[in-house]
């Protein structure tokens, strides 16, 4: 049976955090039968979000808007919109926003129901 998932950003309550926030727009919860996890994701201006990693999944992060950096692993890399960064299962990583204005990214999960395991901002 083909079963269509037609779902609205606008529609989608943020998930709020001391860092920013998250608008998911498909994983298991909001549709069953869903097969990844996509969402967009906001790092507000200065802000760092938790070190962590996905034992069930990699994770794709696509730049939307503002700039910053990344901690993937042991390497750091700049972040611009247009780029798009591969973080493997598994891998600690975490992103911050430059100053100047928040960090917007498409975030794409190779699985409908993420695991994360947080490590806290200072964790090293």
């Amino acid at each position: 049976m083909d079963h269509v998932t037609l779902i609205h950003l606008g529609l989608q309550s943020e998930e709020q955090h001391n860092w920013g926030a998250i608008r998911w727009l498909i994983n298991h919860r909001i549709d069953p039968e869903a097969q990844q996890t996509f969402g967009i994701v906001r790092i507000d201006a200065g802000k760092t979000n938790a070190l962590h990693l996905h034992p069930n999944c990699e994770e794709l992060m696509y730049i939307l808007s503002g700039s910053g950096i990344t901690r993937v692993g042991d390497t750091v890399v700049s972040l611009h919109p247009g780029d798009l960064v591969r973080i493997p299962a598994g891998v600690l990583h975490q992103a911050t926003a430059a100053e100047s204005a928040p960090l917007v990214a498409a975030i794409s999960y190779s699985s409908a129901s993420r695991q994360v395991i947080g490590f806290g901002p200072q964790h090293e």
